[in-house]
């Protein structure tokens, strides 16, 4: 019997549970089922999200860019053979050269012969085609020097020890026609050097400690013309106003003393000479290589002279005459 109370009593605790949950589920916004009531603020945001005219937010005003927008034409998102242009593709010079021999795909696909492009060919769209060149030479130092005392000649000729080293010579110079008969401009300079001894007597044998340095320094502006005969040799002739400038010094002197260095410049004139060969004609892979990995087109082995006259020193001396020396020139796009 009291069993019996007591399931009774659990029963209606349980049964009083679920009631008072039901009764407060609306205070937590907790939605129980036949609960739901439709709400037009939701409605509303469901409708926009489905592809409604009205947007959830504004940055700035669209009105404008919807108006082009609206106005511009559709353009192809793809290219359409025949219907869109496709860009121009620009090729150096070199560029072209080198896709000498590029073919079709598949062009030589069914070919029973091995094909293939010499260096030699290639080598015929490279040969006197550049735009620029660079040359240099050594001269030796055989030109006439006279002053009114000869006081060079004691020195620099005629002492014991003394030397004449000659000159190192820079050519740049710019094609502006390409042919038979290339012609060219451009300027050149170079650096000579001489030592001698000082004479203090009439007599030459008895010589002094002085040692006498005597630096050379030729400054050119070039016109000239290569005449081209073949791949092999070819002669080039240039000629222009020249500047010479001349910086001594003295070792018996010290550097507060006024008379340890003695510099001076005259203008005048040059001419020059060579005789190329060459050696890129020698071996067309070798100039070929050379070519692919470089823009030199051409390498020349010269045989040169050089004439020159300066008269207008400061002190009574010249420089005239001609002399001799060897090269190398190199041409490049």
């Amino acid at each position: 019997m009291r069993l019996s109370g007591l399931k009774n009593l659990t029963l209606s605790l349980t049964l009083f549970s679920i009631t008072s949950l039901s009764s407060y589920g609306e205070d937590f916004g907790i939605a129980l089922p036949d609960q739901l009531q439709e709400d037009s603020a939701i409605q509303e945001s469901f409708k926009r999200e489905k592809g409604g005219n009205d947007v959830n937010f504004v940055m700035g005003d669209r009105r404008e860019e919807l108006k082009q927008d609206k106005n511009a034409k559709d353009e192809p998102q793809f290219a359409v053979p025949g219907k869109t242009k496709e860009p121009k593709l620009e090729l150096s010079e070199k560029e072209k050269i080198l896709s000498t021999g590029n073919e079709v795909p598949y062009t030589y696909e069914d070919s029973q012969e091995l094909i293939s492009f010499k260096n030699e060919k290639i080598y015929e769209q490279i040969y006197n085609k550049a735009e620029s060149s660079f040359s240099m030479s050594y001269i030796m130092d055989n030109y006439d020097i006279s002053d009114n005392r000869g006081v060079f000649q004691e020195s620099f000729v005629d002492a014991p020890g003394a030397q004449r080293g000659g000159a190192i010579l820079l050519n740049f110079d710019e094609y502006f026609r390409r042919g038979t008969l290339n012609t060219f401009m451009g300027f050149g300079f170079g650096l000579g050097y001489s030592l001698g001894q000082g004479i203090f007597s009439s007599s030459t044998s008895d010589q002094s400690n002085a040692e006498f340095k005597l630096y050379s320094i030729p400054v050119d502006l070039r016109l000239g013309f290569d005449l081209v005969t073949g791949r092999l040799f070819r002669l080039s002739v240039a000629a222009g106003p020249s500047l010479m400038g001349l910086w001594q010094s003295r070792s018996d002197l010290d550097r507060e003393d006024g008379d340890k260095y003695r510099r001076q410049i005259s203008y005048g004139y040059f001419g020059n000479a060579k005789l190329q060969i060459s050696l890129s004609a020698l071996s067309s892979s070798r100039a070929f290589n050379m070519f692919s990995i470089s823009d030199v087109t051409n390498m020349f082995f010269n045989l040169e002279a050089r004439f020159q006259s300066y008269e207008n020193f400061q002190d009574q001396l010249s420089i005239t005459g001609a002399s001799f020396g060897a090269g190398f020139t190199f041409e490049y796009f």
